[in-house]
């Protein structure tokens, strides 16, 4: 479309609707980037019961620990959770989109490669969440 220029196709559709149709293969990366729950929730959960070789959440550490609980809740496993990475793309600190889009490809591309760049995950995001407010409740 004109919005998307480049774009092979654009699907509107839910999530849960939309992987019935699009295969997440181990060829595929899946990225939740709307900070809606309604929509990320079920994509994560789709993609981490599927092949693809990368999972991507955005969103800071708190929402991290809160998309972890909504997984579990969901039946999602920590190995599961663990596979998902988040808050999402390398830390380059960059705040434009496009620093954050760059920053999410150079993390699916250290994935993809395994490169030994230290990444972190929602699973040791919402731990570190859980630490924090465990000190913050012994203060």
């Amino acid at each position: 479309g004109e919005r998307f220029p480049g774009v092979d196709e654009l699907v509107h559709a839910w999530p849960q609707e939309a992987f019935k149709n699009i295969p997440l293969t181990s060829e595929t990366a899946v990225c939740a980037l709307t900070h809606d729950p309604k929509i990320d929730g079920p994509a994560l959960l789709a993609a981490v019961n599927s092949p693809v070789f990368y999972i991507g959440s955005l969103g800071r550490s708190t929402t991290q620990w809160a998309r972890a609980r909504a997984l579990a809740e969901e039946g999602a496993t920590d190995e599961q959770i663990g596979r998902i990475y988040g808050p999402i793309g390398l830390d380059l600190r960059g705040r434009e989109p496009a620093e954050i889009a760059l920053a999410v490809m150079a993390e699916i591309t250290a994935v993809r490669h395994g490169s030994p760049y230290p990444l972190s995950t929602m699973l040791e995001s919402a731990r570190n969440v859980e630490a924090e407010k465990k000190a913050k409740a012994q203060q």
